[in-house]
C-alpha cells in the first residue's frame, strides 16, 4: 500500500492506535505502529525511548486502567513532506481506574493535546505504512472534565530515590535512635505486616512491633547490596540483601528483605516488609 501522508489518512492511523489503547489490544499490536529507532514518548510519568521502555509502561497502564474510550477530537498538521508529518492531536480520554483499598472506582474524562511525528515505514510493518516516532503527551496539556477524578500521581521514572531511602533504611536502622524512630514513623504505613527473620509477623506499633523492636538492635553494621526496583503504578517492588555482621561473634549474616512501597502524597511509604536470612552460601 502506498498512499500520501493526508490528513483523512492520518485519522485512520490515530483512530486506529487509539482503538489499540481502548482495547488493550497485544503489545506487539501496538508497537507496530511505533519506530524502532529514534522513538520519544512524553507522558506524566516520564519518558520512553525504546520499545522495551514501551512495552514495559504499556503493561503498567493496562493493569491500571479500564473501560476506557478515547475521542479524537482534532487534528492540525503542523508541518509535512512527503515522508514525515508533525502534528497537534487533540483527544478526549475517558478511563475507570481503582485504588485499593478503596469500595469504587474511580473515572477520568480529560481532553489531552498531544504532539505527534509520524513518518512512513514498511508495509509490512502496519497496513497505514506509519509509524510514530514523537508522541508528546504532558500533564500540562491535559483539560479535566467537571466531576472527573485526577489521575494517579505518577511514578517517578528512574529508581534512585528508591536506592536512596532503602539504603536510609538500612543506616537508620543500624541507627536507632531518636532520628531513626521519626524517620521510621513517617515511612513506615501504619498498618505494616512486618515478617521478621524469626518468622515472627508483627505490625509498626506494639511491644513486639518494629518500632520497639528498634531498641534491640543486634548488629554492629547493616550494608545494603543488590538492591532492585521494579514499578506498577503508583506502587513499588524493592528487594535487597542486607548483610549484617552481629555485635556478641562477630559473625556475618545475609538477609533477603522483600519490600512493597506505595506513593502517598510525594513520599514512598513502606506497606509490606518481608524478611528471611539466606543459609547455606
Amino acid at each position: 500500500m502506498n498512499v500520501s501522508i493526508t490528513l483523512e489518512y492520518i485519522h485512520q492511523f490515530a483512530a486506529a492506535w487509539y482503538l489499540a489503547l481502548d482495547v488493550h489490544a497485544p503489545t506487539q499490536e501496538c508497537r507496530s505502529m511505533l519506530a524502532e529507532d529514534s522513538l520519544n514518548m512524553q507522558f506524566p510519568d516520564g519518558g520512553i525511548h525504546d520499545l522495551a521502555a514501551f512495552q514495559k509502561w504499556y503493561e503498567g497502564v493496562t493493569n491500571l486502567f479500564f473501560d476506557e474510550k478515547h475521542t479524537v477530537q482534532k487534528i492540525d498538521v503542523r508541518s509535512s513532506s512527503e515522508n514525515q508529518a508533525d502534528l497537534t492531536v487533540v483527544v478526549r480520554w475517558q478511563a475507570s481506574w481503582w485504588e485499593p483499598p478503596a469500595a469504587e472506582s474511580k473515572r477520568l474524562d480529560l481532553e489531552s493535546t498531544q504532539s505527534w511525528t509520524v513518518r512512513r515505514c514498511s508495509n509490512e510493518k502496519n497496513p497505514f505504512d506509519l509509524e510514530i516516532t514523537t508522541y508528546i503527551a504532558r500533564a500540562e496539556d491535559f483539560k479535566f472534565a467537571p466531576g472527573s477524578a485526577m489521575l494517579p500521581a505518577p511514578t517517578p521514572a528512574n529508581t534512585d530515590e528508591l536506592v536512596r531511602l532503602n539504603d536510609r533504611i538500612a543506616k537508620m536502622e543500624q541507627q536507632a535512635d531518636a532520628d531513626a524512630y521519626g524517620f521510621f514513623s513517617t515511612h513506615l504505613a501504619h498498618n505494616l505486616v512486618f515478617r521478621r527473620a524469626s518468622g515472627k509477623v508483627v505490625g509498626k506499633f506494639g511491644d513486639d512491633g518494629f518500632l520497639a523492636g528498634l531498641k534491640t538492635n543486634p548488629f554492629k553494621s547493616r550494608v545494603p547490596e543488590e538492591t532492585a526496583v521494579s514499578f506498577v503504578g503508583e506502587r513499588a517492588l524493592v528487594t535487597l540483601i542486607i548483610v549484617g555482621t552481629r555485635k556478641d561473634d562477630g559473625s556475618v549474616h545475609r538477609y533477603r528483605n522483600i519490600r512493597v512501597f506505595s506513593r502517598r502524597e510525594n513520599l514512598w511509604i513502606l506497606e509490606c516488609w518481608y524478611n528471611y536470612e539466606i543459609t547455606g552460601l
